[in-house]
């Protein structure tokens, strides 16, 4: 949300300028960065495409050949960033502007539910047993894990000691969540229930995470 503020500044600098400079450039635009923007479904038969500067998820089908067709697009939250299948029916798109979720329906093709997530979302992923579905937010450095059965409740709220977390990833049998930071030199392991640091070192010549154990 803080982003809003950049438009606002980029608007007041865009009216102090000379009429003949901006009426060769007189459009500014500013998208999100993309994290996951493409989920193939699990049973390989969709593919999901955010599309950031129309608040869309663009839908395509996909045969047994590997051909796509157009499946038309959803509405969504402002400037979606990520999106991930967590069935073959069920979509998370990650908004990045509006600090939400939006959990779409794929056979009906509408959102079934919002999820507000805190300061400026950038990706989800699906992890553990029982299963759970780990947040990143960027301007908050922190993890959030909701219970996808059960929305209502509070979310598991996980510090990250680092700047701007954004990509997740899960290991093979997702008893491990990992975490990529933007801005930041050091990687973490991370015990996933109590949310203790367990150890620390500075990584130069790979990209920075941090790791939650189940």
């Amino acid at each position: 949300m803080k982003r809003i503020d950049a438009f606002i500044a980029a608007g007041l600098f865009a009216l102090s300028l000379p009429l003949a400079a901006t009426a060769q450039n007189n459009w500014l635009n500013f998208e999100s960065p993309h994290v996951h923007p493409l989920d193939m479904s699990p049973d390989g038969t969709r593919l999901l495409a955010v599309n950031t500067a129309d608040q869309r998820v663009q839908v395509f089908s996909v045969d047994a050949n590997g051909n796509l067709a157009s499946g038309g697009s959803i509405r969504v939250g402002m400037e979606p960033v990520s999106v991930r299948f967590r069935s073959s029916t069920e979509a998370w798109v990650v908004n990045h502007l509006s600090d939400s979720i939006s959990i779409v329906d794929l056979p009906t093709g509408r959102v079934i539910k919002t999820v507000l997530t805190g300061d400026e979302p950038t990706d989800v992923i699906f992890a553990g047993s029982p299963e759970r579905a780990y947040v990143s937010l960027s301007q908050l450095n922190q993890v959030r894990i909701y219970d996808p059965a059960n929305l209502a409740a509070q979310p598991q709220i996980l510090a990250i000691q680092g700047e701007e977390p954004r990509a997740l990833a899960r290991n093979a049998d997702g008893s491990r969540v990992y975490v990529a930071l933007f801005e930041s030199g050091n990687t973490h392991d991370r015990d996933r229930l109590s949310g203790r640091v367990e150890r620390e070192w500075a990584r130069w010549r790979t990209e920075p995470a941090a790791e939650f154990r189940q």
